[in-house]
């Protein structure tokens, strides 16, 4: 709720209405930090636990959005190979920060099952920043190490994890950090990138919404399934995984600050996460009430 409410602050003070900039250099500094703890959250000592399962729903959660998502950007949109994988990308990743608030929400953070979604959602967000860092430009060592410092923030992130996970105080501080400072000011500076007037197309928008939650859900339960998960498990973790949230965004955010897409494909996938993430919750305590 709050990626919405800071979403919609950045849309009042940004092109949309107020016309207001926010300098790039707050924004990059916003986007490090919040990339660093990112790569924190990722824990990948959970990946641990009930490997073979994890790795199996997050290939269905991956490889399918990821085909989907390249295919319509190839064919519908007309984008070239690159333009396309980052498309595809957008729609495969998931948001683990969403769905450990929601896992935790529903009791089920400390679950066998929780440790499993938390895992295929882990090796989901570090498959999406692996082919990201494949895209970045190969040109003078300056460039290429600028364009490449997002996704290294990312990774450093990842591995201090497990050791930062034992100094609770140090951990706890990054998270404060987090929520007040370095969130607010990346997702208010997302909307303030978004031009609704200009930028906003509602067919694409909801084309890549349909495709995004079909082939995702599709996918995960299909795995899911495959692993020998009970039906309303498969679901509910289906309905989870669905969420991209700020991982997304901030992938999205990269690729349009790179040139990789441009401010249609930034709105309507910013729309599409947003939507995912609010989307989530009430299916699995639906899906929860109903079984």
């Amino acid at each position: 709720m709050f990626l919405f409410i800071y979403i919609l602050v950045g849309l009042i003070l940004g092109p949309s209405l107020l016309k207001i900039e926010l300098p790039e250099v707050i924004f990059s500094i916003a986007s490090l930090g919040f990339l660093f703890i990112a790569g924190l959250e990722l824990n990948i000592s959970r990946l641990q636990e009930d490997l073979k399962a994890s790795v199996k729903i997050a290939l269905g959660a991956f490889a399918l959005p990821f085909v989907v998502g390249f295919a319509y950007a190839m064919s519908g949109l007309g984008r070239d190979a690159e333009g396309a994988v980052v498309i595809a990308v957008a729609l495969a990743i998931s948001a683990l920060p969403v769905v450990v608030q929601i896992l935790k929400d529903l009791k089920m953070y400390e679950t066998r099952l929780g440790h499993t979604i938390i895992a295929a959602a882990t090796i989901c967000d570090i498959t999406a920043w692996l082919i990201f860092s494949c895209l970045l430009p190969a040109g003078d060592r300056d460039r290429w190490f600028m364009s490449h410092l997002p996704v290294l923030f990312f990774f450093i992130g990842l591995v201090f994890a497990p050791w930062l996970s034992r100094k609770e105080k140090v951990l706890r501080g990054f998270m404060v950090s987090s929520k007040y400072f370095f969130a607010p000011i990346f997702f208010i500076g997302v909307g303030m990138k978004i031009h609704l007037q200009e930028n906003f197309d509602l067919l694409q928008c909801l084309t890549i919404l349909l495709l995004a939650v079909v082939a995702k859900m599709i996918g995960v339960y299909a795995s899911a399934r495959w692993v020998s998960i009970a039906k309303s498990e498969a679901k509910i973790i289906a309905m989870v995984l669905n969420a991209r949230g700020a991982m997304e965004i901030l992938f999205c955010a990269m690729a349009l600050k790179l040139g990789l897409i441009d401010g249609h494909l930034f709105t309507s996938l910013t729309v599409m996460a947003v939507v995912s993430s609010l989307m989530a919750a009430p299916l699995v305590k639906l899906s929860k009430r109903r079984s």
